[in-house]
């Protein structure tokens, strides 16, 4: 986005400075999502800039459990780095893998990933759509969407649903814009999801 600053995670006052921003936030709420959490690490940020610079995750994660041993740090994350953030502390990291194998349909990468490791399944965050994505009512037919939900939402993790996504909505909105439209629900999505979630329950 135009205007972003880019900050430099290579200068340690400017770390500090974020951390303790993260510690005010802690103050306020149980937990958060950390955006495009992978350009502060040490390899990428140099690799962008050109700036060294020292791990910035598990200084920050560390301090904030101090005062809140059970705040939630959530990653969005890609470039097959979900394994890195979680061993720097993150509880949760987006599996946008298995929601791209999903998308393309293809039964085989869907079950070869569910072979890893146990560990770092349960601190994956499993979605069919975000603010970033498509919404699930429109990517995917009904009876995709639905076989897609049950393999999303039966294998351990976080289970990750958007606003909307329980009705149907099918209108992707910016979340630039603060406000989106009326939508109808859908009353076959909202019975089957409610169907699903009475069965995650048990």
């Amino acid at each position: 986005m135009a205007g972003t600053l880019q900050l430099n995670y290579g200068n340690p006052d400017l770390q500090a400075a974020k951390a303790e921003e993260l510690l005010k936030i802690s103050r306020c709420c149980d937990g958060l999502r950390c955006d495009m959490a992978m350009l502060v690490l040490p390899e990428i940020f140099e690799r962008t800039w050109g700036i060294a610079a020292e791990p910035f995750w598990p200084m920050a994660i560390r301090k904030v459990r101090e005062e809140h041993p059970d705040f939630v740090f959530m990653a969005e994350v890609y470039w097959d780095l979900e394994w890195t953030l979680q061993q720097q502390g993150f509880d949760y990291t987006y599996d946008k893998l298995l929601y791209d194998r999903l998308r393309e349909q293809h039964a085989r990468p869907v079950r070869e990933h569910f072979w890893a490791d146990l560990e770092y399944q349960k601190k994956s965050a499993r979605f069919l759509e975000n603010h970033d994505e498509l919404r699930a009512a429109t990517a995917f037919s009904s009876q995709v969407h639905q076989a897609a939900a049950v393999l999303t939402y039966f294998c351990p993790g976080l289970r990750f649903f958007h606003e909307g996504q329980l009705q149907g909505w099918q209108k992707k909105i910016s979340v630039h814009l603060c406000r989106g439209p009326e939508q109808p629900s859908d009353q076959d999505f909202q019975a089957f999801y409610r169907r699903l979630l009475e069965t995650i329950r048990h």
